[in-house]
């Protein structure tokens, strides 16, 4: 999971939204820029945010998956229900 922060402001005095490369975590990643701290910070806590809730409903789909496969009862629920 990517983890999105702000650095800056830079020569500019524009912030920017990014994150650590995977497999170089030491090199980050800009995924956009902005002229306020207060705007980049909140679009950094929504990208996060939507990752967590992209893993859930990965994580939720998953598991409907699996209960499709088990075998059904004579009422059409998965047995040992």
């Amino acid at each position: 999971m990517l983890a999105y922060r702000v650095i800056g402001p830079d020569e500019a005095g524009d912030f920017a939204l990014a994150y650590p490369t995977p497999g170089a975590e030491h090199v980050m990643t800009l995924a956009g820029t902005s002229p306020s701290r207060a705007l980049a910070e909140q679009e950094c806590e929504r990208l996060n945010e939507l990752q967590i809730a992209d893993r859930r409903k990965a994580i939720r789909d998953t598991a409907d998956r699996i209960v499709d496969d088990l075998p059904r009862d004579e009422r059409g629920r998965p047995n040992g229900r």
